[in-house]
């Protein structure tokens, strides 16, 4: 059915291409075809209006494309046929605007200080107690400023009040058949742009699903873009990452591999120097021989130090200073002499000797 809405309107261009004898007679023959079409085809034939005046009557709702349609639809609320209908051709309509009696309304003239003019919403809902019989919630209120005394800075308005208990059967019944009202006036004032008894927060913004769909697709062309750009970077630092443990790693080896190595080093070192101690035996024992033959029994050793080339001895004698002349006389000994000054020992009445001497390269081999 929707298809065909367009129908009259091709019609007529089409006739209009024709001339002007033939497109005056195909025009009247197709008002005349319309004319014996039902109301709801022809009202369907229509082009789709963007906003529908909808008039509360005692027992009956009166539909319009105008205030002063002639030929309104009736809708009675037990007919659900009609109600559907008309409920699915308003459903995406821009306006709703609903049309009560005059008498149901209390109209209330006043004079406010003119610097109320851009508050005046605010004002009279908390006015509203004063004012009328109703709190505020109570009530749909719009209000026409009727006067302006700009030399006395006064504002003169009347003040348009319907109490909700009134309109709650209409709007249970509008919202049955999924109507959302965007505007409520008074008939008189039907064709007022500027009337709306409802607040913003009566009214139910109209659904709007493909700006919603435009919106969540931005919003996931957003995340994509966002992906594409972040994917890399974070591979980036995922390697980067890696990057860093395997260093660290690396790291940990070559500190081990150092510390081996030192430790090496060391055993080599110390190997070195067993080796020469276990090659030096011969050699201490002949030292030790010949330090027996040399010192007298009036002198004895109590510490020797004994390196590659050098030999220290530490002891008491009675005459020290002859050990250097019987050290200094051997083939084993070089640079014979005193480390330091010999002191006498009270107890054994002997003198306490520190003698330094190298070894001669017969006594290293």
């Amino acid at each position: 059915m929707k298809a065909t809405q367009p129908i009259m309107k091709e019609l007529n261009q089409a006739f209009s291409r024709l001339g002007d004898p033939i497109s005056r007679a195909l025009s009247w023959w197709l008002d005349q075809l319309t004319q014996l079409l039902p109301d709801w085809i022809r009202r369907w034939l229509q082009p789709a209006q963007q906003r529908y005046f909808l008039q509360i009557a005692h027992d009956v709702y009166k539909l319009s494309i105008s205030p002063d349609d002639p030929d309104p639809t009736l809708i009675k609320p037990g007919n659900n046929k009609v109600a559907a209908r008309t409920s699915r051709r308003l459903r995406t309509r821009k306006e709703l605007i609903i049309l009560v009696p005059d008498d149901q309304l209390l109209r209330i003239p006043l004079k406010l200080p003119l610097a109320t003019r851009e508050h005046l919403p605010r004002v009279l809902h908390c006015q509203m107690s004063q004012l009328t019989p109703f709190e505020p919630e109570q009530v749909y209120f719009s209000y026409q400023i009727q006067d302006i005394d700009s030399a006395n800075e006064n504002l003169f308005l009347e003040l348009l009040v319907i109490p909700r208990h009134l309109l709650h059967p209409h709007f249970e019944q509008f919202s049955q058949w999924h109507l959302k009202p965007t505007h409520l006036r008074p008939l008189s004032l039907a064709a007022s742009s500027q009337c709306n008894l409802l607040s913003e927060s009566d009214i139910e913004t109209p659904k709007q699903p493909l700006k919603n769909l435009n919106r969540s697709l931005f919003a996931l062309n957003l995340l994509l873009v966002a992906a594409v750009i972040a994917l890399p970077l974070w591979q980036k630092s995922l390697q980067i990452d890696q990057l860093k443990s395997t260093r660290n790693l690396l790291k940990q080896d070559v500190d081990q591999v150092l510390e081996i190595r030192q430790k090496m080093d060391r055993l080599q070192e110390l190997q070195q120097k067993l080796i020469a101690i276990n090659a030096e035996p011969s050699n201490n024992l002949t030292l030790l021989a010949e330090l027996t033959r040399l010192f007298p029994d009036t002198a004895w050793v109590n510490h020797m130090e004994l390196s590659l080339d050098q030999i220290k001895l530490k002891g008491e004698a009675l005459d020290a200073s002859s050990l250097i002349n019987r050290l200094d006389g051997s083939d084993l000994f070089n640079k014979v002499g005193f480390s330091a000054p010999t002191t006498r020992n009270p107890r054994s009445n002997k003198e306490r000797f520190s003698i330094n001497a190298e070894l001669t390269e017969r006594a290293q081999k």
